[in-house]
């Protein structure tokens, strides 16, 4: 009866922790959400279980083996070749330290120290090396949360990478590579909005800064997220002032060429100029509709002014834009009380 339970309570951690670890370890996510400022609290999804001991004093038992075994697999199955690079071995502790925490509360460190010993005897020491680097770095950052001690966001991204570049060394450039790079675009950003020229201008010097930052395949009908990287560049404020300031005719050529120059394809820029041409025509009519709106609330209240604001809405934008327009001012959100932006809405 004994032994039974004692596999009772492998079984349950094992699937458990393997349902975590496949939870919690997307490849698209980097390893340290939000710098790690948030360490992760997860619902609790591990039955507590006392711990393994060993067999004997200084080995372990066959029951923990199998159990290391099992993890291991699953390990394997999501990192494959990826734990020779810096980034996924920081992931795969980050992920690791929360499993661990939650099996073995009193004792976790130890506990998985000794699993990356038996598991990752070739990477042991570097993980090791890292997996404190880690619970120093977080309780460093959490600690900044109550210091508040920087005067600008410049100056507290200086501080982090110092700490960063102090307890992970050079392989802080790669684990926080996407943090690195979105830095750098904002830096540049603010080089292209501060640039005094025209909106051809500022968009050259914005193609060239992302190929800097990204490299050359950011940009070209292969490239992903061009939409995204096309909205950075059309949300500045000096891009919008520049493109306000146009002729109708003369902002929808430009707007084209940018596109076209971020590697949309025809088909795609045909899309992009219905959909201006809609929203010329629904902010064509936008004083008309506030306006109207307006003396509507004057007129009427409560389930009949719903009713007579439907009416105007269909009336003015059609049902379709109409609905949408009905959900966001039940939300809170009144689209016409902003400015346009255009190429964005």
């Amino acid at each position: 009866m004994k032994k039974f339970s004692a596999f009772l309570v492998i079984a349950i951690f094992v699937v458990a922790g393997l349902w975590f670890l496949k939870m919690n370890s997307s490849p698209n996510q980097g390893p340290i959400a939000n710098n790690m400022e948030d360490v992760q609290k997860d619902p609790e999804v591990i039955p507590q279980a006392d711990s393994v001991a060993s067999s004997e004093e200084g080995e372990i038992s066959n029951d923990k083996l199998v159990l290391y075994s099992a993890i291991k697999n699953q390990i394997k199955g999501r990192y494959a070749d990826r734990l020779e690079n810096p980034y996924w071995r920081v992931k795969l502790l980050n992920d690791l330290i929360v499993l661990f925490q939650k099996q073995y509360p009193n004792n976790w460190l130890a506990e998985l120290e000794a699993f990356i010993n038996q598991v990752f005897p070739e990477f042991a020491e570097d993980m090791i090396s890292k997996l404190h680097a880690l619970i120093e770095y977080m309780q460093w950052v959490e600690n900044l949360k109550l210091t508040m001690q920087f005067s600008s966001m410049e100056e507290r991204q200086a501080a982090l990478w110092d700490k960063r570049v102090a307890l992970f060394g050079e392989d802080a450039y790669e684990i926080w590579e996407a943090a690195l790079k979105n830095e750098q675009l904002q830096e540049k950003l603010n080089e292209v909005n501060g640039l005094v020229g025209s909106f051809n201008d500022r968009a050259e010097l914005y193609r060239d800064s992302l190929k800097e930052v990204f490299g050359e395949d950011i940009i070209g009908e292969e490239a992903p997220h061009k939409t995204q990287m096309m909205t950075k560049f059309l949300e500045l404020e000096n891009v919008q002032s520049e493109l306000s300031s146009l002729p109708e005719q003369e902002r929808y050529q430009q707007l084209r060429e940018f596109r076209e120059s971020m590697g949309m394809d025809e088909a795609a820029l045909e899309r992009w100029d219905q959909l201006d041409q809609e929203r010329i025509q629904l902010w064509s009519n936008a004083d008309r509709y506030m306006s109207e709106r307006e003396a509507l609330k004057s007129q009427y209240q409560g389930e009949e002014f719903n009713e007579q604001l439907w009416k105007l809405q269909v009336e003015i934008f059609g049902e379709t834009e109409a609905s949408y327009i009905k959900k966001e001012e039940l939300s809170g959100y009144y689209r016409f009380e902003n400015e346009q932006k255009y190429g964005l809405n």
